[in-house]
């Protein structure tokens, strides 16, 4: 991997083993009901899967139940037990639900990236500083953070999205390497009603009526701490591979 969730979880060790046992029985079967239709919904029933499947084609169906509406949707499919034809009915109804809720998501993951990067290049106030604060009305709280995320990909700075509902604004930020993103909301920790996380991800909940202040505070942090060297996209390379070592496969 260059630069994936193994920065999180390490692909090393029995980690490593884990995965690829896992993705051994995954192409092999036989399956549960439930894991066979969600390979089937998901295009991949008898091929033989690999990280790229997983992470891109059936991680995200099932993580898309508990953004969406509820985890009891992959929780059922995936402790569906027997082979009957009402059993496997069941779980077929189970990962349409899934591959519906994660078309929803794409959708309203898509339009708030779109929204979020307009108020970055057309705000001044957010665009010119070293993080970058975007809030809206209504935006799906289930995929805000990977909005968060998407924009860091994008202006390779760190990013904190926030949805308002009746007064109230949520978020969820992400960072890149250079900064601590829980050291910088405890800068502001008087403007929060809550707050929690580590130095990479965190939530966050603040009065709407605060949010400029709050804005303005964590740039301050950000503007002092962050220099144009910091925001300079790092590629992680784990080996060099010669020519003569690439595949088709």
């Amino acid at each position: 991997a260059i630069g994936t969730l193994a920065d999180v979880v390490p692909l090393v060790g029995e980690n490593r083993v884990i995965a690829a046992c896992g993705l051994e029985g995954l192409s092999a079967g036989p399956h549960a009901a439930g894991i066979e239709a969600l390979l089937e919904g998901s295009g991949l029933l008898g091929r033989a899967l690999d990280s790229f499947h997983v992470s891109f084609l059936v991680a995200p169906r099932l993580n898309a139940a508990g953004r969406m509406s509820s985890p009891e949707i992959a929780l059922e499919l995936l402790l569906l037990r027997g082979r009957d034809e009402g059993i496997r009915t069941r779980a077929r109804d189970l990962a349409r639900q899934l591959s519906d809720e994660n078309t929803r998501r794409q959708e309203h993951e898509a339009a708030i990236f779109a929204d979020a990067r307009r108020v970055v290049e057309q705000d001044p106030h957010v665009g010119a500083q070293n993080i970058l604060v975007v809030a809206g009305d209504g935006w799906h709280r289930g995929v805000i953070g990977i909005v968060a995320s998407k924009l860091v990909e994008a202006y390779g700075k760190p990013a904190v999205v926030l949805s308002i509902e009746n007064g109230i604004a949520r978020g969820s930020g992400r960072i890149i390497p250079a900064f601590d993103l829980l050291a910088c909301l405890e800068s502001a920790a008087d403007v929060f009603t809550a707050f929690g996380g580590h130095k990479q991800a965190a939530g966050m909940t603040v009065e709407a009526v605060r949010l400029d202040e709050l804005r303005r505070r964590l740039a301050a942090y950000a503007n002092d701490r962050l220099d144009p060297s910091d925001f300079v996209p790092r590629l992680r390379i784990d080996a060099p591979l010669g020519l003569h070592e690439i595949s088709s496969g």
